[in-house]
């Protein structure tokens, strides 16, 4: 077990490599763990989430290649603007609460 570390590797090796190198790791080395202990066959999804700052890297297979052989897509959480407000939702949260006191971002009104 390592402190503030999740990951499913299904018994492919990641822990090791996690435990040597704890500490060390950015978005783009655990995509290159990611990619490098892939299910061959069957990888139709790698995501590599960055909890603590609200950040993901996704990829999804694609035809003829499988998710670990294409590009990720950064995602940053706090950005998403789901309402299209020029505010992000997380900034709006639950302070701007509307109808039932739903967050702005959630009522369907505005």
């Amino acid at each position: 077990m390592l402190p503030n570390v999740v990951y499913n590797d299904e018994g492919r090796g990641a822990f090791p490599i996690l435990r040597r190198d704890y500490g060390k790791f950015d978005g783009e080395r655990m995509k290159d763990l990611a990619c490098s202990i892939p299910i061959r066959g069957g990888n139709v999804m790698d995501v590599v989430f960055d909890a603590t700052a609200l950040r993901l890297w996704v990829s999804y297979a694609g035809v003829n290649q499988e998710a670990y052989e294409r590009p990720f897509v950064f995602l940053d959480l706090t950005k998403l603007d789901g309402d299209r407000d020029g505010h992000p939702d997380l900034e709006e949260g639950a302070q701007s609460a509307g109808n039932a006191g739903a967050p702005a971002f959630l009522d369907a009104s505005h």
